[in-house]
C-alpha cells in the first residue's frame, strides 16, 4: 500500500503598518494633516489580516473601531518609550519607522508600510526602495464606504467568503512588484503602474460603459472571447451581473452564449478592461464592487 503524504498550503498572512494619523512633511517638520475617518480603517480592515499603527508614549490619538479591532486581534497600537525630553511629532515619527523596521523583518508575516496621504514619510534610515514601490501600488486600491449600509462585521464576513479572491489580488500585486523591481528603466516601471491604476479605475465604471455593451437590435453580433478576454470575462463576472439585473436585462437571455463558448450573441457587443492583460486578477474588487462594499 502506498502512503500519499498531502501538503497542506500554508496561508501568506499579510500585514500593514501605518502611522498614526494622516501625516505630511513641510521641509523638516512633520504635521498631522488629520486623523483616521473609518473609511480608513475599513480599507486597513478590507485588505490586510493585521494592521500595526504605533502609537506614542507622549500622545495618544485614538482609531475609530480600535477597541472592537483590538479585542478581534486584527489590530496592534505598539510604542515605543521617549527618553528625555523629545519633541511629540519627531517621537511619532521615529517610532513609527521602528516598528515598521522590526515587522518587515517579521518571517510569520507578510508586513508593509503604507501612508494614506500617499508621500512617503520615512526617516532616511527607514526607507527602502521597493517599500517605494510597494505604496505605489497599494495606493491604487479603491478604499471601501461607510456610509452606514454595512458594519464591519459585514466587511470581516465579506472578506472571508472572498479569501480565495484576496490572496489572488495580493499575489497580482506581488508578481508587479518583483516585475517592477527587476525592471532598470524608469520610464517602464511608470507605464506598468499606471496601467495596473487603470485596470482598477476601469472596475469603478459601470459595466456598460467598461465592457461596451452595445444593443444591437437590427442585426446580429457574435464574438468568440478567448485567452485573456475569457480570463478577464471571469473575473469581472459578479460585476457584470449585478449591472445586467439593474439594467432590467435577463440574464436567461445571455447565460447560455457565455457558458458554452463565451459569446454574447444577438443583442450585445462586448470589449473588455483594455488594461488588463490577463495578468491582473481584480476578482476581489469586483466583487466589493458589486455588494456595494465600494463605489
Amino acid at each position: 500500500m502506498t502512503n500519499i503524504i498531502q501538503f497542506k498550503r500554508k496561508k501568506v498572512y499579510r500585514g500593514i503598518v501605518a502611522p498614526s494619523g494622516i501625516m505630511a512633511i513641510n521641509g523638516n517638520s512633520l504635521f498631522l494633516e488629520r486623523t483616521y475617518i473609518p473609511e480608513d480603517i475599513f480599507y486597513y480592515v478590507m485588505y490586510w489580516d493585521k494592521i500595526a499603527i504605533p502609537t506614542s508614549s507622549i500622545i495618544h490619538m485614538e482609531l475609530p473601531l480600535e477597541n472592537e479591532l483590538e479585542s478581534l486581534g486584527i489590530l496592534e497600537r505598539p510604542s515605543l518609550p521617549a527618553i528625555g525630553q523629545v519633541d511629540a511629532a519627531r517621537h511619532i515619527h521615529w517610532t513609527f519607522g521602528e516598528v515598521a523596521k522590526k515587522k518587515l523583518k517579521d518571517d510569520d508575516f507578510d508586513w508593509i508600510i503604507h501612508h494614506m496621504s500617499g508621500d512617503p514619510i520615512y526617516l532616511p534610515e527607514h526607507s527602502t526602495k521597493k517599500d517605494t514601490i510597494r505604496l505605489r501600488i497599494t495606493n491604487a486600491l479603491p478604499i471601501p464606504s461607510s456610509d452606514g449600509k454595512f458594519s464591519l462585521d459585514d466587511l470581516l464576513e465579506f472578506k472571508n467568503r472572498r479569501a480565495s479572491e484576496l490572496e489572488g489580488l495580493h499575489l497580482t500585486m506581488d508578481r508587479l512588484l518583483k516585475k517592477l523591481n527587476h525592471e532598470e528603466l524608469d520610464v517602464i516601471q511608470k507605464t506598468e503602474l499606471k496601467r495596473f491604476e487603470n485596470a482598477i479605475l476601469e472596475l469603478d465604471r459601470t459595466v456598460f460603459e467598461r465592457f461596451k455593451i452595445i444593443k444591437k437590435s437590427d442585426f446580429e453580433v457574435n464574438i468568440d472571447l478567448t485567452g485573456d478576454a475569457i480570463l478577464a470575462l471571469a473575473m469581472n463576472t459578479p460585476a457584470l451581473i449585478q449591472d445586467l439585473k439593474s439594467n432590467g436585462i435577463p440574464l436567461a437571455t445571455i447565460a447560455t452564449s457565455i457558458l458554452s463558448v463565451f459569446s454574447l450573441s444577438r443583442k450585445y457587443g462586448v470589449t473588455l478592461n483594455q488594461y488588463n492583460h490577463g495578468d491582473f486578477n481584480l476578482e476581489y474588487i469586483s466583487s466589493a464592487r458589486s455588494e456595494n462594499i465600494i463605489f
